[in-house]
């Protein structure tokens, strides 16, 4: 099979990829902690009870924190919610957004999406940016309130402007995919870049990604390198692939083998189909590792088992020819067969057609049968 089927398609893979980041990043959010650290947990609980009894909000409050995180106390949301409600009754803004927080995640108390979304407007409306970012997430979402997308954007974009990172994230979300703003790549990388420069792990991504992709926007392969690095040193599987990709290609980094497996690798541990199988090209062939067949099957059947029709592919070449698993034709047509029907690979069509011709005919339908397993074990289940 010829190796230029398996170049690597790094924009459309990115691309793919950046949705899931989307949803971790604006899904959860956690209180923000505001107690002071000078005096012992003992001291500061016992100081904290006297002046939180005597109706002091920031007392409730600090108190409320401890119990909610635990801190210098056991762990207690009921009680956590009893000292939020006082301080958030007192119009305390920080009182208020982590108490719609217990609601909104029912923590020592039923989930009230409509009581969550009541406190955290009256947050919002003090003007703080997690209040108004969590109300935001409750309009996009329509719960607890009626769903409204413009009502959702509004929030986040006063979230964004106070220098919220989620928010400013989400809004170069938006200018990045055309979501109900025309499609704008400068405006994206602008909000990006503000998120990005907070340690935003997945607006580092995306903001690599423009820049390395160039579309609409200067082309600036070092700089995509630098986000991605960023990125990746915070454990993001999918900036560690295209840091990888960068190196293996050489574009806006020196070309270097042994870099581009050293993040694939950890890429791979964390599951990245497209890093095991790039991973496992290089074992094969042994550019920047030990060349080793066994190791190259192994992630190219952990690839192929996700559902990857390239990595079923080359899995199916290392079997025909006994490379780093026993030789076996039957086990080759199963894979090369399935990696087909995915890709359409020409190669794979023509050598599938040279396998089975080497074939009997019983060998043949048991490969055909095994095929249909696979199929239905790692395609047609939505992997």
């Amino acid at each position: 099979m010829k190796r230029s089927h398996y170049k690597i398609q790094l924009p459309a893979l990115i691309l793919k990829m950046f949705w899931v980041g989307m949803i971790v990043t604006v899904a959860v959010t956690h209180p923000m902690e505001s107690i002071g650290q000078d005096s012992s947990p003992k001291q500061d609980i016992w100081t904290l009870k006297e002046a939180a009894r005597n109706g002091s909000a920031d007392a409730q409050l600090n108190l409320g924190i401890l119990y909610h995180l635990g801190k210098g106390v056991s762990s207690n949301h009921a009680e956590a919610i009893s000292w939020y409600q006082l301080a958030a009754e007192q119009g305390l803004a920080q009182a208020q957004l982590n108490l719609g927080f217990l609601y909104r995640n029912g923590e020592g108390i039923e989930p009230d999406h409509a009581e969550a979304a009541h406190w955290y407007r009256l947050a919002a409306e003090q003007g703080l940016a997690q209040a108004q970012l969590n109300l935001g997430i409750l309009y996009r979402k329509g719960e607890g309130v009626p769903q409204d997308d413009t009502e959702a954007d509004r929030l986040y974009r006063l979230a964004a402007e106070q220098g919220l990172a989620q928010a400013q994230y989400y809004l170069g979300l938006m200018y990045h995919l055309g979501e109900r703003v025309p499609i704008d790549h400068s405006e994206a990388i602008a909000w990006y870049r503000l998120a990005a420069e907070q340690g935003a792990a997945d607006a580092q991504l995306n903001l690599g990604y423009l820049l390395h992709r160039g579309k609409d926007v200067p082309l600036d392969q070092a700089e995509a390198a630098r986000w991605y690095r960023l990125a990746a040193e915070q454990g993001l599987s999918q900036a560690q692939f295209n840091l990888g990709t960068l190196y293996r290609n050489g574009d806006g980094l020196r070309q270097s083998h042994s870099e581009a497996a050293k993040w694939y690798d950890l890429a791979a541990e964390q599951g990245s189909s497209q890093a095991q199988l790039n991973l496992g090209f290089l074992y094969r062939t042994g550019k920047g590792v030990r060349q080793d067949y066994a190791e190259a099957a192994r992630l190219y059947r952990l690839a192929a088992e996700q559902g990857s029709g390239d990595a079923q592919l080359r899995l199916g070449e290392l079997y025909h020819f006994g490379k780093g698993v026993p030789q076996s034709d039957v086990e080759a047509y199963a894979w090369i067969d399935i990696g087909t029907t995915q890709t359409g690979s020409e190669e794979g069509i023509e050598f599938l057609k040279t396998v089975s011709e080497s074939m009997s005919s019983s060998d043949l339908e048991h490969a055909k049968r095994l095929s249909k397993q696979y199929w239905e074990a790692y395609v047609s289940d939505g992997n």
